[in-house]
């Protein structure tokens, strides 16, 4: 499923409030709650139109996760939003991996700090404008990050890709983000956003080459 998404058109009165898992069983309100955080979640990535610049200059995925978590917040009430977050309670927050527990920090967590009851929200990005990004391990972390046998079960589990990489961009002309559910451990289904990128972003990147700096003329273009 793909959408044109700009400013988060469409899905502007998105919202979640803590208020809306205090005092319920999961099971009564799973379903429900689910399709209300994917349309949070959706909002959120519209409205990082705002940042069409940010996400066409090829940044990797730590800059462009605190602006999502920004917009993630703005469109949430009583829930905190932690970028990298590692703790669970008091204590570091670790998964399983080759039999083995390792340190684990999640790109972007909705969520009550100490109250598991609230784990809304786990999401990991990847530009692929960042030749070092593998998606592989988020996978499996977005996988136990859900697992309502594991510690955490989150309601939603996101893998947020973003198509940044600068040829893809001046080719067509916009920013895709791909998003993949995961709920229970398993994919559900995915969606797509399009930010347009402007004529004039598409003339600068057209001019820049990889080895210059910086940009000579120091330019903001909108």
């Amino acid at each position: 499923m793909s959408q044109q998404v700009s400013g988060g058109a469409g899905v502007a009165k998105a919202s979640f409030s803590v208020e809306d898992l205090a005092g319920k069983a999961r099971a009564e309100v799973s379903e429900s709650v689910r399709a209300v955080l994917k349309e949070v979640v959706l909002a959120a990535v519209g409205d990082l139109a705002a940042d069409v610049d940010l996400l066409a200059l090829g940044a990797q995925e730590e800059s462009i996760c605190h602006r999502l978590a920004v917009y993630m917040e703005r469109r949430t009430s009583g829930f905190h939003v932690d970028c990298e977050y590692n703790r669970y309670k008091t204590n570091p927050k670790r998964r399983s991996v080759a039999n083995k527990r390792r340190l684990m920090k999640p790109d972007i967590l909705l969520h009550r700090r100490l109250l598991s009851e609230f784990n809304a929200v786990a999401l990991e990005a990847k530009a692929n404008a960042n030749p070092d990004s593998r998606d592989g391990e988020d996978v499996s972390k977005l996988q136990e990050l859900t697992d309502p046998q594991e510690m955490f079960h989150y309601y939603l589990g996101v893998q947020l890709t973003v198509y940044n990489e600068r040829d893809e961009v001046i080719q067509s002309r916009q920013i895709r983000l791909r998003l993949r559910w995961c709920v229970d451990t398993k994919w559900i289904g995915e969606e797509t956003v399009a930010l347009p990128v402007t004529d004039d972003l598409i003339e600068w990147l057209k001019g820049q080459t990889e080895d210059e700096p910086e940009d000579r003329d120091h330019r903001l273009l909108r």
